[in-house]
C-alpha cells in the first residue's frame, strides 16, 4: 500500500475503563465521512489493575472479524499498576466499506474459548484511510 496516495483520513481514539470485569465493550464510530479502504491500528495500550490475571491477551474487533492486536499483563504490571503496551508496528486491515455505527471489541486469551475479566483501562488509536483512485495509464 502506497500511503503517498491518501485522499482522506480520520483518526479515532477509544478509551474504555474495564472496571467491573468486562470481557467486551462497544463504541460508536460515526465520524468517518468517507468509505475507508483501510483501518490502521496505531496503538493498543492497556493499564492493568491489581486483580488482572497474567498473560497475553488478544483484542477482537467485529468490524474486521478477527483479532486486531495483542497486549499483555505480567505479575509486575498488575501489582505495581504499570502500563503494559507491547510495541508493534502499525497493523493494516482492508475495509472497503462504510464505518458508521457500533463497533464491538472483545478481550480474548491465547485459548480462544476462554475469556478473562479485566479491570484496568484500555486506549486504542485507530486511523481510517481512503486512498486516491489510480488513474488508468494510457498504453501506446
Amino acid at each position: 500500500m502506497d500511503l503517498t496516495t491518501i485522499e482522506a483520513n480520520k483518526i479515532h481514539f477509544i478509551y474504555q475503563n474495564m472496571a467491573g470485569g468486562l470481557t467486551q465493550f462497544s463504541t460508536n464510530i460515526n465520524s468517518v465521512p468517507f468509505t475507508p479502504d483501510y483501518m490502521i491500528i496505531h496503538t493498543i495500550h492497556y493499564e492493568p489493575s491489581n486483580n488482572d490475571a497474567q498473560g497475553p491477551y488478544m483484542l477482537y474487533c467485529d468490524l474486521i472479524g478477527s483479532d486486531i492486536g495483542i497486549f499483555g499483563v505480567t505479575s509486575t504490571d498488575a501489582v505495581h499498576n504499570i502500563p503494559s503496551p507491547i510495541p508493534t508496528p502499525k497493523l493494516y486491515f482492508k475495509l472497503g466499506r462504510p464505518v458508521n455505527g457500533t463497533v464491538t471489541f472483545q478481550i480474548r486469551t491465547t485459548n480462544p474459548v476462554q475469556t478473562y475479566n479485566l479491570a484496568g483501562e484500555m486506549t486504542i488509536c485507530l486511523e481510517f484511510v481512503k486512498l486516491k483512485a489510480e488513474k488508468p495509464q494510457l498504453v501506446r
